[in-house]
């Protein structure tokens, strides 16, 4: 393992230990603890737990045996955005048409603010919620993970994305992780 390897798993251990206060208080009440995974480019027989054997993926494994295995569930989409489109509204995606045609991540457009979201409805029934990793649901401030209804959001990878790629500056990207409600103009992504 390289030092960048090391470094960001040692980033997601910590975000993944800094969520787990939030989860106590459902654990108090009696009620599961729930924890989405939503991998891009991931399929059935990636996992050593479905039969994998050139690789293996132990936490991930382990995670899956101590929950509940879904392996009936498919993509709504082949590409990532109107898939993450479907998980969080529970509507196809061409009834909304985000990211069929273009991907958010290089227009403004984004998830319009929606009555109904998967982050609003647990939180409704009393759960923290959290956001880690990639959102590709909009730039904007308005379409922000927190107008969605969840409460922490840390973007990951960002230095990789295509605005980087194109000179966006490590200042301007550490600036939108701390105060995504400056962001104008400009669309910022994680990859």
């Amino acid at each position: 393992m390289d030092r960048r390897g090391f470094l960001q798993r040692i980033a997601a251990g910590t975000a993944f230990a800094g969520l787990l206060p939030a989860c106590a208080p459902a654990a108090r009440r009696g009620r599961p603890n729930l924890l989405f995974i939503m991998a891009d480019d991931l399929g059935y027989g990636d996992l050593s737990l479905t039969g994998r054997s050139d690789y293996q993926t132990p936490v991930l494994d382990a995670l899956a045996r101590q929950g509940t295995i879904l392996t009936q569930a498919y993509s709504a989409a082949p590409v990532c955005t109107p898939t993450r489109v479907a998980l969080m509204t529970g509507r196809y995606p061409a009834r909304t048409r985000a990211g069929l045609f273009e991907p958010l991540t290089t227009h403004p457009e984004g998830l319009p603010p929606e009555p109904f979201t998967l982050a609003r409805l647990i939180k409704a029934q009393g759960y923290e919620t959290a956001l880690i990793g990639k959102w590709h649901l909009g730039l904007l401030p308005e379409f922000h993970p927190h107008r969605q209804g969840f409460g922490p959001f840390l973007p990951c990878h960002l230095e990789r994305t295509k605005a980087a790629a194109s000179g966006l500056s490590q200042a301007v990207a550490h600036r939108w992780r701390r105060h995504p409600e400056a962001t104008t103009g400009l669309g910022i992504a994680t990859a």
